[in-house]
């Protein structure tokens, strides 16, 4: 089945003549704890190390996004106290004027499939994912659902959820904007699958 639907993934890219104007690896940090997931993001090889994801607090979603070999923290988001659904505030370095721009992410409530919102600098963009597809795909949501970025999670990992294939089709929107998208939606699924283990026991 995954195949198939590798296939017909394969296939749209080829038919809308999408082409990656980056295209990085992310693998998570095996050893979580009790902080927040960290990443470390490479190129396309998995080689060189491009940025990485570092949480310094306890409990909620707090994270830093660093800039390598410069080691310059490049983003911040910080998630919000909420009853069900995910909220978070972020701000995203601009490395030209060194100016800071501050941007959202909203879950929606969906059933079985994910939706958030991702507002930064005036721009809209949709975050989704549709059952079984391993592919989370960021839309612009003012311009007709263009698709500007998607990540897929490996095949390798699907029990652990701790190797994605990132690909950046826009080159107006900084890589922090998806890289984070990323982030939070792995906490999401990480946190919903900590609760289920805790009612269980």
């Amino acid at each position: 089945m995954w195949f198939y639907i590798s296939l017909l993934m394969i296939a749209t890219h080829v038919i809308l003549g999408l082409t990656p104007v980056r295209e990085y690896a992310v693998r998570r940090d095996i050893l979580v704890g009790v902080k927040a997931p960290e990443f470390s993001i490479f190129d396309k090889s998995g080689k060189n190390l491009q940025y990485r994801i570092e949480s310094k607090y306890l409990g909620l979603h707090k994270i830093e996004l660093v800039s390598y070999p410069s080691k310059q923290v490049v983003g911040r988001l910080n998630s919000k106290v909420t009853w069900f659904l995910y909220e978070a505030t972020f701000e995203i370095l601009n490395s030209q004027t060194q100016q800071w721009t501050t941007g959202s992410i909203n879950q929606k409530l969906q059933i079985l499939n994910h939706k958030s919102v991702i507002e930064w600098n005036g721009r809209r963009i949709l975050m989704e994912h549709n059952i079984p597809s391993l592919t989370t795909r960021f839309l612009d949501d003012q311009r007709g659902g263009q698709l500007v970025a998607e990540y897929k999670v490996s095949l390798a990992s699907v029990f652990w959820a701790t190797k994605y294939s990132l690909q950046i089709f826009s080159s107006d929107l900084p890589d922090a904007l998806f890289i984070f998208g990323l982030s939070a939606r792995d906490y999401i699924i990480t946190k919903n699958s900590k609760n289920k283990r805790n009612q269980i026991v």
